[in-house]
């Protein structure tokens, strides 16, 4: 495609679709699934395209909680090109536990969820960019565990991850783990009367 809009016939969608996909030249900058009505689900359950997906980002906005269908269809790209991972939906623990299994999960560089997400740091540790908009609580040790992972990588200008949690967090004590020079240039942080947003900015090289 040379980036131009086109309109598509509801019951020509998947056939076009799954040409798209098979076409070894095809790489697709924004896959995104919205599900307003039962009619979407129905539409989704036939999904099967048969072949790697070569999208540089998987959107998936839904109402209800993520559950299987999403990991059905997020198996289907192609973890070489799948760069960027933004949900939606509220996640359960259990169910994102196993989302976090996937190759194309490990493989992502950026990660923005915006429904209830809480589950294990380390799980998120590989992300150059990271948006938590609602995590329930973050204790003082796995907010310093995931400043020092950014800290002790070799990542691009630019990485961030930036938290949102419903408990404040103890930010003075999170503080006292790192230097003022590295703090300086690197640290972050904002407070809100019912949330604290934990905002970590890569804006030069990596200072220790």
């Amino acid at each position: 495609m040379d980036g131009s809009t086109y309109e598509i016939e509801e019951d020509q969608l998947g056939q076009i679709c799954a040409r798209i996909f098979k076409n070894p030249k095809s790489k697709i900058q924004e896959i995104n699934f919205d599900f307003q009505t039962e009619k979407s689900y129905t539409r989704i359950s036939n999904f099967n395209p048969n072949c790697k997906i070569k999208a540089t980002q998987l959107t998936w906005k839904d109402s209800k909680e993520l559950g299987e269908e999403f990991l059905r269809i997020l198996k289907y790209f192609d973890s070489k090109y799948l760069e960027m991972l933004k949900l939606e939906p509220e996640i359960s623990r259990e169910f994102l536990d196993q989302v976090c299994k996937t190759e194309q999960w490990k493989c992502a560089k950026k990660l923005e969820a915006t429904g209830n997400f809480d589950t294990r740091i380390d799980w998120f540790m590989h992300f150059e960019q990271i948006t938590v908009q609602k995590m329930y609580f973050l204790s003082v040790e796995k907010a310093v565990e995931i400043v020092k992972n950014f800290q002790n990588r070799n990542l691009p200008v630019g990485s961030f991850f930036k938290i949102c949690t419903e408990f404040p967090i103890m930010v003075d004590t999170v503080l006292t783990h790192f230097s003022e020079r590295f703090l300086d240039s690197k640290f972050e942080i904002s407070a809100f009367p019912t949330k604290r947003i934990f905002f970590f900015h890569f804006t030069t090289k990596t200072i220790h």
